[in-house]
């Protein structure tokens, strides 16, 4: 994470948050090698929708990861950067 990061919520940026609509976009995912992160203890999105679009991907070649004890903002900050895509532990995706 950015050392300076302050993390601020606004009514507009919820507002907008609740307007964002992935289903048309998760539809035109075909024939690609797709992976969706979900974090466990994600207090910020909504299971059931992030899972739902997963199954709408038309592509047979997709994983969906479920990242245990990481919450929504840990989920941008758990590989140091020093880290190479061997020692993480999907590799090859």
């Amino acid at each position: 994470m950015a050392p300076n990061h302050e993390h601020w919520t606004t009514v507009e940026s919820s507002e907008l948050c609740e307007l964002y609509n992935v289903y048309p976009y998760v539809r035109r995912i075909v024939d690609i090698p797709t992976m969706m992160v979900i974090a466990e203890k994600d207090t910020l999105t909504m299971w059931d929708q992030e899972t739902d679009a997963f199954n709408q991907i038309l592509t047979p070649k997709k994983k969906l990861v479920v990242l245990p004890e990481i919450s929504h903002m840990s989920l941008y900050g758990i590989y140091p950067r020093s880290s190479t895509p061997r020692d993480r532990p999907f590799p090859g995706w």
